[in-house]
């Protein structure tokens, strides 16, 4: 059946009044490419607000990746001025050690000097030392000759000091008679003070071999022993140390003493 123009206005007229039936003749006019087209759209809509969600929370990530970017540049800034400072405060230690390393060589350098010094200081005070005692050890030898008899009353009487040349009389007599020979001589010679005298109840002379000093000690005992018992082989004879004081060893050797003018007896022998 063929439909005119009137026939055509009616349809769309009665169509718009009944739009539930439009469907069938959308059908028959439309393709199903352009049926399915608004499902499309509305898919596409969908996806677009996703994407959109999407793309917010990615801006929303990157604001938060931007600002943890600028908090970490920050505390980096930071960190690497503490850096500078760290090694602005290294490098002062540095020239401070330097200068302290520098100091301490001074200072060495000065020390060596300051015992370099106190060497040569104690050096020289020992030799003064040395040539104090000296003089007071010539000093008491003085003393000891020219009051012999004051001294050594105790132990002898008539006292007289034996001089050198008597002493080298005595002496060449042990070398004629062999009882000597040239170095102990030359040992008794050595002998501080030689004096002589009478022991109490004798008819002959006893000599004194005197060792002086201001210090008594060993070794002065053992000289004085030694040289009495040379000069024994020819007369008789008595060792004797002469001195201010006299140490624990010494006193224990046995031999007479004169201390600060006092004569006594040794401790272990008449």
């Amino acid at each position: 059946m063929a439909l005119n123009v009137q026939d055509f206005h009616d349809l769309v007229r009665l169509l718009e009044q009944r739009p539930e039936w439009r469907a069938e003749p959308r059908r028959l006019v439309l393709t199903d490419e352009l049926l399915a087209l608004p499902a499309v759209v509305r898919e596409l809509a969908e996806a677009q607000q996703h994407t959109e969600e999407r793309l917010g929370r990615l801006e929303e990530g990157q604001a938060r990746l931007t600002a943890a970017i600028a908090s970490l540049t920050e505390a980096q800034q930071r960190t690497e001025m503490r850096i500078d400072r760290l090694e602005q405060q290294v490098h002062a230690l540095v020239e401070a050690q330097q200068r302290t390393e520098q100091e301490m060589r001074a200072l060495a350098e000065a020390q060596r000097r300051t015992e370099e010094h106190l060497d040569r200081v104690e050096t020289r005070l020992e030799r003064v030392e040395q040539h104090v005692g000296d003089l007071r050890g010539n000093d008491r030898e003085r003393r000891y000759r020219e009051h012999a008899d004051a001294y050594f009353g105790r132990l002898l009487r008539r006292v007289r000091l034996v001089l050198a040349a008597e002493i080298d009389d005595l002496l060449e007599e042990g070398l004629a008679t062999e009882v000597l020979d040239e170095d102990t001589f030359e040992e008794v010679r050595w002998a501080d003070v030689i004096v002589r005298g009478r022991r109490l109840g004798e008819d002959q002379d006893t000599y004194l071999v005197v060792e002086v000093s201001v210090t008594i000690d060993a070794g002065d005992v053992e000289q004085a022993t030694q040289r009495a018992a040379l000069l024994g082989r020819l007369r008789p004879t008595l060792a004797v140390v002469a001195g201010d004081r006299l140490t624990s060893e010494a006193a224990a050797r046995g031999v007479w003493q004169v201390l600060d003018g006092w004569a006594e007896a040794p401790r272990s022998s008449a």
